[in-house]
């Protein structure tokens, strides 16, 4: 296998982890502000008001069921899989977090 000497390894490091950080800046950059809008057009005049009709009274709506019973839902957080995740997590932040 040749190696091209014209990008060293390091020299294409530097390239990925570049391009991976502009990538992350511009995912994690904040939004530009919002434009102001212009104000809305003011509606144009009514034509004359029909005299309202009385509306038809609705039949009597049925009753909704009443409820069964509620059903328990649970929410797993990245942590709660397992003990001995919780544990290697600890671990690794009491040991490396001072560094």
């Amino acid at each position: 296998m040749t190696v091209s000497p014209n990008l060293a390894r390091r020299r294409f490091l530097k390239l990925a982890l570049g391009g991976a950080a502009l990538g992350l800046l511009g995912a994690c950059a904040p939004a530009a502000a919002p434009t102001p809008t212009p104000a809305p057009a003011k509606p144009a005049e009514k034509p004359a008001e029909k005299p309202a009709q009385p509306t038809p009274t609705p039949a009597a709506q049925a009753k909704p069921a009443a409820p069964t019973g509620a059903k328990v839902i649970t929410i797993w957080r990245g942590t709660d899989y397992s003990p001995l995740v919780n544990q290697g997590l600890r671990e690794f932040w009491t040991r490396y977090a001072q560094e």
